[in-house]
């Protein structure tokens, strides 16, 4: 085999070594987050957040998810994504997607933590309050061994071990994400529901995964907006109630005279 040769095929391994490691990471971190949903959930109203998607409160102290063990003082049962009915201290913030019920359960969304901007995930760490906040990135170094998430700034907490074993540390928290309506005026207008650091609006494709939308016409007559590619093979279909829910049709996706079930922001 000539040099070339060889250099070429180590190459491709080594990409084809990278993608199976990626995959890797999304099975693992879709499981975790299977595992989370078969928690259950609540027969209850969706109530909406100017800031991020959604909680749901989970109707008394005395439902039969929390059994009653939210009866204690500065405790509430509210409705977790995807973990059901969990009871959690009254003084949490509820607007977020993932509430921290145990220590490294995945938050989302927070602003800026993922790629190019876009909101991402972050993690449940204990506080030395000893209660849980949504921490994103690493803490601040050199560590503080702060004593009071007071001692540290205002978008930081007092991480109990922040800093390694016996030195807490003031570490950052998810900051929420702005989540306005979808608006597509024109077709390839930009679009999604959460918006990014940089003003680009993004759509949820994922566990801490989020790319942004774009405005594509249906075979309605209106617009959608579109996030990903469109199913393949193409189905050619004549109306978006022949595709999958969460999906519509749009006219020639596939090609001139060919009609696609795609994939709408969430």
């Amino acid at each position: 085999m000539r040099p070339d040769d060889r250099n070429l095929a180590a190459v491709v391994a080594l990409g084809f070594l990278m993608t199976l490691a990626a995959f890797g990471f999304l099975a693992v971190l879709a499981g975790s987050i299977r595992s989370a949903r078969a928690a259950g959930g609540c027969n209850t109203t969706t109530t909406t957040s100017t800031t991020t998607t959604t909680t749901i409160p989970c109707g008394s102290a005395t439902t039969p998810e929390c059994a009653g063990s939210c009866a204690t003082a500065g405790k509430v049962c509210v409705e977790v994504v995807g973990r059901g009915c969990q009871c959690v201290s009254s003084s949490m913030p509820t607007c977020e997607i993932g509430l921290c019920v145990a220590a490294d359960d995945l938050c989302e969304p927070c602003l800026g933590a993922g790629r190019l901007g876009s909101p991402g995930f972050g993690f449940c760490a204990k506080t030395v309050e000893d209660d849980l906040r949504c921490q994103v990135a690493g803490c601040v170094q050199p560590s503080s061994n702060c004593t009071s998430s007071a001692q540290c700034q205002g978008d930081q907490f007092c991480g109990l071990n922040g800093g390694g074993s016996g030195v807490n540390a003031c570490c950052p928290l998810c900051l929420p994400v702005l989540q306005v309506p979808i608006i597509c005026s024109a077709q390839g207008d930009q679009c999604g529901k959460l918006v990014g650091e940089f003003g680009t609006r993004w759509c949820r494709t994922g566990p801490g995964f989020y790319n942004e939308g774009v405005c594509e016409p249906t075979t309605e007559g209106d617009l959608r907006c579109q996030v990903g590619g469109c199913l393949q093979p193409a189905s050619n279909c004549t109306s978006s109630s022949q595709c999958p829910a969460e999906q519509f049709c749009q006219p020639n996706a596939g090609g001139p005279g060919v009609n696609m079930c795609c994939p709408i922001c969430q």
